[in-house]
């Protein structure tokens, strides 16, 4: 996928959670291509699934910026995981896996960005605006607001639907 790509669909996922991580996760959707043109490596042979993925749990429990970032790298090699030519799932792999048939820079590329980006840029623009999003309730603020006490907090607060 082009950079472009990456930068949107990544930022626009992101942007749902936390919009203040969205510059982490713009460059965060770059960095497995930047890491590989600085250490010369060829293209995509650092593109391993499974190690993006486990990085990027124990930077949840560090630092949300931290997540976001190593999240977004994730998703850069997750989406390249639709090319044609696709990703290595863990480092043991001989052959790149893919799970589509996506030609860089064509308009399947580009529609699939608009198709998914469009609903995620919606959603997260209705979300951090005083509009009500139907079945994505933001239990932190009704909890702060006295809506709902702390054990419907405790109960619903990792309900994202």
């Amino acid at each position: 996928m082009k950079w472009g790509s990456h930068i949107l669909l990544t930022a626009s996922a992101v942007s749902i959670f936390d919009l203040s991580a969205v510059p982490f996760s713009i460059v965060g959707a770059v960095f497995p291509d930047i890491i590989e043109v600085y250490l010369r490596k060829k293209h995509r042979s650092l593109h391993v699934l499974a190690t993006y993925f486990l990085a990027s749990i124990p930077a949840f429990f560090i630092h949300k910026y931290l997540f976001f970032f190593i999240f977004s790298a994730f998703l850069h090699v997750l989406e390249d995981s639709f090319t044609i030519s696709g990703v290595k799932l863990w480092h043991g792999s001989k052959r790149p896996t893919s799970f589509g048939m996506i030609k860089t820079g064509s308009v399947a590329e580009y529609f699939i960005v608009a198709v998914v980006c469009l609903p995620l840029i919606w959603l997260a623009s209705m979300q951090f605006s005083s509009g009500f999003v139907p079945f994505f309730y933001n239990w932190f603020s009704l909890y702060e607001q006295g809506v709902i006490d702390a054990f419907e907090l405790k109960k619903n607060r990792f309900n994202f639907f």
